[in-house]
């Protein structure tokens, strides 16, 4: 029974698409196993948020909000990350691979001191989790299995369908 964390990225008050992207493949991994999906939004407008992650199928939305998220700094954005991820305990937390995400999960990652995957593609559960990533320039596939209790994930815009 995995538990799910998206990171809910925004820029400006508007949620980048892959977020709802990371947000309806988790859905469909946790009611094929069991688990909830969480979302985690940092600053911006956390009720909207919820209510549109809602509907892509999180179970809950976690916020945080005050003047140091009005603007991206990785060291208070992957503090605080890793705090909810700590407190909360997620078997993966799912990042966009974006400018924002690429730099803030190895940082989340460092912090917890677990797996750090990026740019991946695919994603599945069977009792453990698989990550697809492409390797030699997008010519062949890797599937890696994290070997920590918890992983931080870099998921590809687009590389999942909304739902």
């Amino acid at each position: 029974m995995p538990n799910i964390a998206v990171f809910i990225e925004q820029r400006d008050g508007a949620i980048k698409k892959v977020a709802w992207q990371m947000i309806s493949e988790a859905r469909r991994i946790a009611d094929a196993s069991g688990g909830e999906v969480w979302g985690v939004i940092l600053g911006g407008d956390p009720a909207t948020a919820a209510a549109e992650a809602g509907k892509y199928g999180a179970d809950k939305v976690y916020s945080a909000s005050g003047d140091e998220f009005n603007l991206y700094n990785s060291e208070i954005y992957g503090t605080a990350l890793a705090s909810f991820c700590g407190a909360s305990g997620p078997d993966i937390l799912l990042v966009g691979s974006t400018a924002m995400g690429k730099d803030l999960g190895p940082k989340v990652a460092a912090k917890l001191e677990c797996a750090c995957i990026s740019d991946a593609v695919g994603l599945k559960y069977e009792g453990g989790w698989e990550v697809r990533r492409p390797i030699f320039a997008g010519k062949c596939f890797a599937d890696v299995t994290p070997k920590t209790a918890m992983a931080v994930v870099g998921i590809r815009p687009n590389a999942f369908i909304l739902e």
